[in-house]
């Protein structure tokens, strides 16, 4: 009798932890998917609130050159510009990459009224930079440092994923694309297909 009892116990101690153990799957995925939906939501509105935003050519940077580094005030020059931020310090290999693939995007579309323009973080050293940008077109491509890290700020721009931290910008410096080109296959088919009708345009 006693041990019935025990087994009978035993058996509804397994069965309330197994209805815990999945509550709590329950709830964590629950939470998990709330989470996700949250972020989504906030991307969305980041997003309908940057289209048509104008980007302040004012902002002031560091550009890099080979050679020497120069304070700009005015670092949109270009009737089209692609703009792409880079908050994280990225390796020599990684950004000589990401550099010469900014190239080969502006070379694709065979204008000389398209630049683009990498903004990147302080760094203590720039020299591994400035020998990347030896082989590289500076009027294609420009290298700027966000030296008080107030490019977003002073732009009344959110910071969203890295993937979308890019912008295509008409020649009214406003933002008719969002994303990043080279880190997104999806948005850097987008830009194949919007700056044709945009540089036909002039």
């Amino acid at each position: 009798m006693l041990l019935m009892k025990t087994k009978h116990c035993t058996n509804m101690i397994g069965k309330t932890f197994s209805h815990s153990t999945a509550l709590v799957y329950v709830i964590v995925l629950t939470l998990f998917c709330s989470c996700q939906m949250v972020e989504e939501l906030r991307i969305k509105r980041i997003v309908n609130q940057t289209y048509g935003r104008q980007i302040d050519s004012q902002w002031m940077g560091l550009q890099l050159f080979e050679d020497t580094i120069v304070t700009v005030s005015d670092i949109v020059e270009k009737p089209i510009t692609i703009i792409t931020y880079e908050e994280y310090k990225l390796c020599t290999e990684c950004l000589q990459k990401y550099i010469n693939g900014a190239e080969t995007l502006v070379g694709y579309f065979k204008s000389d009224i398209v630049e683009f323009i990498a903004i990147i973080v302080p760094r203590e050293d720039y020299s591994e930079i400035q020998n990347i940008i030896k082989e590289i077109d500076c009027n294609k491509v420009k290298v700027i440092c966000d030296i008080n890290q107030d490019f977003f700020s002073k732009n009344h721009l959110e910071k969203i994923p890295k993937k979308l931290n890019g912008y295509l910008l008409d020649k009214d410096h406003r933002v008719v694309v969002i994303g990043n080109p080279l880190t997104s296959n999806y948005v850097g088919d987008s830009y194949k297909k919007i700056l044709p009708p945009m540089i036909k345009d002039g």
